[in-house]
């Protein structure tokens, strides 16, 4: 897969935003249906809670084999690979989203 948004990253993709526990910026989780939901923060600023979107898009894309994605995972590669791409790319979120 490229290193770059598409518009259809986000087909389907349902955007949750709530309180989270206590350094937890957000997650993933694909549900027995196989829809995505991401879990973002409401107490993150909005360009935290953009490049954290950004982080977990990243994971829908490259971490197909995991239903929850991040939670127990949070110092493996594909971290560190989710890190460096929203880092990277988050602001290009905008032109497919409304907020």
């Amino acid at each position: 897969m490229g290193q770059y948004f598409r518009s259809s990253d986000l087909k389907d993709v349902k955007i949750h935003i709530v309180p989270l526990g206590e350094g937890i910026k957000g997650f993933v989780y694909v549900s027995s249906k196989d829809v995505p939901h991401v879990f973002i923060g409401d107490s993150l600023s909005p360009e935290c809670a953009m490049e954290t979107l950004a982080h977990e898009l990243y994971h829908l894309r490259n971490n197909k084999k995991s239903r929850g994605i991040g939670l127990d995972r949070q110092h493996d590669e594909s971290e560190l690979d989710a890190n460096n791409f929203a880092t990277k790319n988050y602001k290009q979120l905008l032109s497919f989203m409304t907020i």
